[in-house]
């Protein structure tokens, strides 16, 4: 059978993704560790082909594949029954793919540069145990690569301050545990506004503003075999009765909803 199209070419993405890494260890309480890093992610089929849809168009020629280049120095220190550990990051992704509401299609948006840090402290003595975390960001340079897209000075569309603390309790068949977590503001970007209805700066304001989230679980085994189990999700928001909001970007007059309370009673059986 003779193709209808004898001009159809293929693409092909590939990239040597090297990484190197070093640690050093001084007694048994202090572990040093610098790590480099390159990779790279291809366009997925419906971001580089979307066909037989209205939702988007197909990009095969344009695309890019998104690259990721990172640094990272870790610092471990250890005292029973406290672990503790740091992390300073540097990131440099290219070809960050998302949709263009302009293209109408799947294309590169930006290129950016970010530095920041990471914290985490662990406990753990008999049947208590727990940790404690906080990461932030902050973005020191962008590359606009679509004109749906202005370019910001600041972390946009993902939270800057990040925050974790969780506590666990194991005694003989019975096991509790409880986790806070924290999501600072998002910020938006100026072209994430428009006059229109409900776009606007004054409508939509400058950020998505940060929630606090608390889970829990409560489980017990009445037989080895068997374990009964009752948890629960974003607790916080049945007792508020505030649901937390999630970033919409580019002008849309809404934003997203995060997931409600949730309340689950389950029994497990297993050997």
């Amino acid at each position: 059978m003779e193709a209808k199209n004898p001009d159809v070419t293929q693409r092909v993405f590939q990239q040597v993704s090297p990484r190197w890494g070093s640690w050093r260890a001084r007694a048994t309480i202090i572990t040093a560790k610098f790590l480099v890093g390159r990779a790279f992610r291809a366009p997925s089929p419906t971001e580089l082909a979307g066909a037989n849809t209205f939702t988007l168009a197909s990009n095969i020629e344009g695309l890019e594949a998104r690259g990721d280049h990172d640094i990272a120095r870790t610092d471990w220190r250890v005292v029973e029954p406290l672990s503790w550990a740091a992390q300073r990051l540097l990131t440099q992704f290219d070809n960050f793919i998302g949709y263009s509401p302009v293209l109408n299609l799947s294309t590169n948006l930006l290129s950016a540069s970010t530095v920041g840090g990471e914290t985490e402290l662990f406990f753990q003595r008999g049947p208590i145990g727990g940790f404690a975390n906080y990461s932030y960001a902050l973005r020191i340079g962008e590359e606009a690569l679509d004109e749906a897209v202005a370019t910001a000075d600041q972390v946009t569309w993902a939270p800057a301050h990040v925050a974790n603390l969780g506590a666990l309790y194991r005694r003989g068949r019975g096991t509790g545990s409880l986790q806070v977590h924290y999501q600072g503001d998002v910020a938006r970007r100026d072209s994430d506004f428009a006059p229109g209805p409900g776009t606007s700066r004054a409508a939509r304001g400058d950020s998505v503003p940060g929630w606090v989230g608390l889970d829990a679980r409560v489980a017990y085994r009445p037989w080895t075999a068997v374990e009964v189990e009752l948890s629960g999700q974003n607790l916080l928001d049945g007792v508020t009765g505030e649901h937390p909001a999630l970033l919409k970007n580019f002008p849309h007059p809404f934003d997203y909803r995060a997931d409600g309370m949730r309340v689950l009673a389950g029994v497990t059986f297993g050997r």
